[in-house]
């Protein structure tokens, strides 16, 4: 998904449990969900200011206040959303998108496939398709493009599809079904053509993480067992990203928006959550420890970070540089972002959870909204 115009706030603050720091941050927000709803949470968000969660075993759209039902998060599942507003995922097993009002477009399936899910989808509408064949039994993909459902090839090997951008480039690996077989990382095209990404000689592949719209892929591989963060241009060469100095190895965050358009790569040196820009290392800020969920192209880099007592607690590393913990909604101490806007719409979820004893307690998770300036 490719992230151009602005974000719109959802929702009115409520008390704020933990203060903001140095970004300029309106919020916390709650979305327009009632506070007695005990279960809500938001964990996408397109550049309209529409968002992606459940509510009260539904799977949602979230906008200004108003909720649009999608259907059961037992038959519902929605894995991008782009621009626009339009969604993609699944409903029954049948890959499908949903327009900013909530009409669902379900997409035809390749011969012989038995299941098929969306997961990914880009500003033109082109749909990345994941399919599980019953003759042979294996998985595949294709593209979903001007109504036509083009499969992905690389020879006689099945493809796994991760993610596509805004050319609808394709970054795969190969998925032969032997779990003892090294894998291969792709780039395919529009056409269905895929061709390998070089690796170094007796390298192996961990997996391939995202792609901008430049062409550029970030991945991990393991190189004389060490893991290492990589990038691929859009020329097939290879760079392996250094660690920070005395640091032993490297891998690159495992989100759809690993690398943004201008080729910011937000990763990990050793427990050190970290950014690249062309190749060079720069720890990010906050002093603890981060768990990265997502970064725009303006830079804001999104997530959870344990404060003193080990909650998780939501911030935000305003372009790359300034940390700030963010609020949580009243009465709710623990909370997290999971994606971020390119006008800086955060959303989330804050929460609370009791434990008297193993299989006891009492939980409330609530769909939450931040505004980074």
């Amino acid at each position: 998904m490719v992230r151009r115009t602005a974000a719109v706030v959802l929702a009115s603050a409520l008390v704020v449990a933990g203060a903001q720091d140095a970004a300029a941050v309106s919020g916390p927000g709650d979305a327009g969900v009632p506070f007695w709803v005990d279960v809500s949470h938001l964990r996408l968000v397109s550049d309209s200011g529409i968002a992606v969660g459940t509510y009260q075993g539904t799977i949602s759209l979230f906008r200004g206040g108003s909720r649009v039902s999608l259907g059961s998060t037992a038959d519902v599942q929605v894995n991008d959303i782009n621009a626009t507003g339009t969604s993609a995922g699944r409903v029954s097993y049948r890959a499908a998108t949903w327009s900013p009002t909530g009409a669902i477009t379900t997409i035809p399936n390749l011969p012989d496939a038995t299941t098929t899910e969306a997961v990914d989808i880009n500003d033109s509408g082109d749909v990345l398709v994941t399919t599980f064949q019953g003759r042979p039994f294996s998985n595949g993909a294709a593209i979903w493009h001007a109504g036509a459902l083009t499969p992905l090839r690389y020879g006689d090997t099945p493809v796994q599809a991760v993610a596509m951008n805004g050319g609808a480039q394709v970054i795969a690996v190969t998925d032969s079904g032997d779990f003892e077989a090294p894998r291969e990382a792709l780039r395919c095209t529009l056409a269905g053509t895929c061709t390998a990404l070089p690796m170094p000689t007796g390298a192996q592949l961990v997996a391939v993480h995202a792609i901008n719209d430049a062409g550029t892929v970030v991945g991990t591989i393991i190189v004389d067992g060490v893991t290492r963060a990589v990038a691929w241009d859009a020329n097939g060469r290879m760079t392996v990203l250094p660690p920070l100095p005395g640091h032993a190895w490297t891998n690159v965050a495992t989100i759809r928006h690993a690398v943004n358009t201008p080729g910011d790569i937000v990763g990990y040196s050793d427990a050190t959550a970290v950014v690249w820009r062309a190749g060079v290392p720069t720890a990010l800020p906050g002093g603890r420890t981060l768990s990265i969920t997502d970064q725009n192209d303006r830079g804001d880099v999104v997530g959870s970070a344990q404060n003193a007592a080990g909650d998780p607690r939501p911030f935000v590393i305003s372009r790359g540089s300034s940390f700030s913990e963010l609020g949580t909604l009243m009465l709710l101490p623990r909370g997290e972002v999971k994606a971020i806007s390119a006008g800086g719409l955060a959303v989330g979820t804050s929460w609370f959870s009791v434990s008297f004893f193993p299989g006891a307690g009492i939980s409330n998770l609530r769909a939450t909204t931040w505004q980074v300036g």
